[in-house]
């Protein structure tokens, strides 16, 4: 396991109130630590997830099983993970999240599916911003969806 990982794993065991993260993983053998951390505790009591620019990270399973345990996210930066299947990832987020912030620019394999479960059940009473910027695969009518169903939604990007 790459050094910064073990001391991100050591965070988690030792200091089990950590409430934001930033990591960028550029190797891929990092990808299947990210599990890892979510074992750490029962359930994290992470607000801030931050793992935007981290392009070796594919393995949607491993963000998923991270993501499910994350029941206190409000901000989640997926943004420049190309090889994820957002849609999969999307769906592993707790219903009870209360995220505030999404930002999915660049995120290649993000569809309608993905977006509907964002309108539709996710985060739709608490989300104010998102950025979907580069996002080709998503629909106008996913976007009107989006816009219709979450009443709190402040911004915007689209690009």
């Amino acid at each position: 396991m790459h050094l910064f990982l073990i001391f991100v794993y050591y965070l988690f065991h030792s200091l089990p109130g950590i409430k934001c993260l930033s990591v960028r993983c550029e190797e891929s053998e990092h990808t299947e630590q990210l599990a890892r951390l979510a074992d750490a505790q029962q359930q994290p009591l992470l607000e801030r997830l931050d793992l935007g620019g981290s392009s070796s990270v594919s393995s949607t399973a491993a963000l998923s099983v991270l993501l499910n345990r994350c029941t206190r996210l409000t901000h989640l930066n997926l943004e420049r993970m190309p090889e994820l299947e957002m849609d999969a990832v999307l769906s592993s987020l707790p219903i009870c999240a209360p995220l505030q912030e999404l930002n999915l620019a660049h995120a290649s394999q993000l569809t309608d599916v993905g977006l509907n479960r964002i309108a539709l059940g996710v985060c739709h009473s608490t989300l104010r911003d998102i950025n979907l910027a580069y996002c080709r695969s998503v629909s106008g009518d996913a976007l009107v969806e989006l816009l219709a169903s979450c009443a709190s939604l402040e911004r915007m990007c689209l690009k």
